[in-house]
């Protein structure tokens, strides 16, 4: 949304709108590339990539990480002939699995006592895998998501810096955290009435204590991560052997 938003300013570096298509509607970022190489629409992919302006181009989308590797493997053929750099941010285990949980709490699919029974296990290093065996292990520009180590201290000045955008990057927040109360009430309304889906997060804001998955939760994610933690600091030299989980 920022990178829409400067759109103007960013030339000769281009973000490109999605054109209509078939896979979203999304006024911002890139999903439908994801959606298509999902329905196996390559055609489309292969399209798209050769109607890009001979600029340097930002293509983004956090749907890219859901992709198998056959996925990105047919990305990486469409984008044959670029000179191609993937950015990523790793973030905390612990602060990973405590977002994503919130998430699938919003949108319905889990409940907070699913999650604290079996939390989100997502891995680091087969990210990275996966993308180095599409792309290359030297295109990979690896970050640490983490306040403290952004550029002045935020997310969006620190990507600006690293794809060489010299323009201000911002945009309102739209994902906001929800506190555990309201993780548990939404939870509850859906066990009352029988809503499935996405909720508006607005209506049912109460509470101030910060969301967290249990302890227990946080454990077994802990032991599932560590070897992850310690692979990314050898390979990459981010360190989240320390990171504050709470």
């Amino acid at each position: 949304m920022a990178l829409r938003d400067a759109r103007n300013s960013l030339l000769p570096i281009s973000y490109p709108y999605p054109p209509k298509n078939p896979y979203n509607r999304s006024k911002f970022a890139h999903h439908f590339l994801a959606f298509a190489l999902q329905a196996g629409d390559f055609d489309f992919v292969r399209s798209y990539i050769k109607s890009l302006p001979a600029t340097e181009t930002i293509i983004s989308s956090e749907v890219f990480q859901r992709l198998s590797a056959e996925m990105l493997g047919q990305l990486s053929n469409a984008l044959c002939g670029y000179d191609v750099s993937v950015v990523y941010y790793a973030r905390d285990p612990v602060a990973r699995a405590n977002s994503l949980a919130q998430q699938l709490i919003k949108a319905g699919k889990w409940t907070y006592e699913e999650l604290s029974e079996k939390p989100p296990m997502l891995s680091v290093r087969a990210d990275l895998t996966k993308l180095a065996g599409a792309f290359g292990h030297d295109a990979l520009i690896v970050r640490k998501f983490d306040k403290s180590a952004f550029v002045n201290g935020d997310l969006l000045a620190d990507f600006a810096s690293v794809v060489g955008v010299d323009v201000p990057l911002s945009c309102d927040e739209k994902n906001s955290s929800i506190t555990l109360e309201t993780a548990i009430r939404m939870d509850e309304h859906r066990r009352d009435t029988g809503v499935k889906g996405l909720l508006s997060v607005k209506d049912f804001m109460v509470g101030t204590t910060k969301f967290s998955l249990p302890d227990n939760a946080i454990k077994k994610i802990k032991a599932h991560s560590l070897d992850d933690v310690i692979w990314l600091y050898e390979t990459f030299g981010v360190d989240l052997r320390a990171a504050d989980a709470a």
